[in-house]
């Protein structure tokens, strides 16, 4: 019997530059049932942290010193560890410009959600992201969630996710 909590016993890692932002998303995950969260404040730590892991979900702050969450996500889905390439990611930014939400899709990203964050929409998007059904897609120029969009309506939240992979030479 699951408890009905969104994360319930999910791994998380968050990856944030910004102390004050990570202790929120902490909170926040924790509250929706995460049995383990991962906190990074850099690119380089997450990557080494999936190295040793396996994670049900990532939430990367878009903007960052070094390596973004842009570039972070790109890596994660062509070169990062197998059994977390397929995760849900969610971009978390203070942009949320069309131009800026194209390229958190286009960098391979689930959903993406702005800045102020508000812990209601966030859990939102992390449930839709969490029961994605969408064919995971690994081409010479993309990888990632078909970004191909339908409007169906209000997204259901809920639901068997697939992590289909197909490969596009």
């Amino acid at each position: 019997m699951t408890s009905g909590l969104i994360l319930d016993k999910q791994i998380v890692l968050l990856l944030d530059d910004n102390p004050h932002i990570l202790k929120m998303l902490s909170a926040v995950v924790a509250v929706a049932g995460a049995s383990d969260v991962i906190r990074c404040s850099s690119a380089e730590l997450a990557r080494s942290s999936l190295a040793l892991r396996t994670v049900d979900l990532i939430l990367a702050d878009a903007e960052m010193p070094g390596c973004d969450g842009y570039q972070f996500v790109r890596w994660l889905r062509t070169e990062g560890p197998m059994e977390n390439r397929c995760v849900p990611v969610v971009m978390v930014t203070g942009h949320t410009r069309p131009s800026e939400v194209l390229r958190a899709r286009d960098a391979g990203a689930t959903t993406l959600v702005g800045k102020p964050i508000v812990p209601q929409v966030l859990m939102t998007r992390i449930a839709a992201a969490m029961a994605s059904t969408k064919t995971f897609v690994d081409s010479k120029t993309y990888a990632g969630p078909d970004r191909r969009m339908r409007n169906l309506g209000a997204q259901a939240v809920g639901g068997e996710r697939r992590r289909r992979t197909i490969s596009i030479d």
